[in-house]
């Protein structure tokens, strides 16, 4: 079993809300960086902010509706290798 630890997080527009924020690795084509990322078990899918996204130096492929917990809005696809680490386990993705 996995615990994550929940920390006061400010939405925009409202109050902070305790959220499930663990650290992720993100490996672009031109950097690799360590963030804080919102835990969602029922996401099917993963998103950054753009300014991440070109500080990585990926490229969008093309633009998607998606809905996230702030609403409706255009995505970028992009391919970068995810990178979760737990207390026994690393885990990697390649989306």
């Amino acid at each position: 079993m996995m615990t994550f630890h929940y920390k006061n997080f400010h939405r925009q527009g409202g109050e902070p809300q305790p959220t499930p924020l663990i650290p992720i690795t993100l490996k672009g084509p031109n950097r690799t960086g360590t963030f804080e990322g919102l835990l969602d078990s029922g996401a099917d899918t993963i998103c950054i902010p753009s300014h991440i996204a070109e500080f990585l130096g990926v490229e969008s492929s093309r633009e998607i509706d998606t809905v996230g917990i702030g609403g409706a809005l255009k995505a970028k696809t992009c391919a970068m290798t995810v990178i979760f680490p737990t207390p026994h386990h690393i885990f990697r993705w390649d989306v």
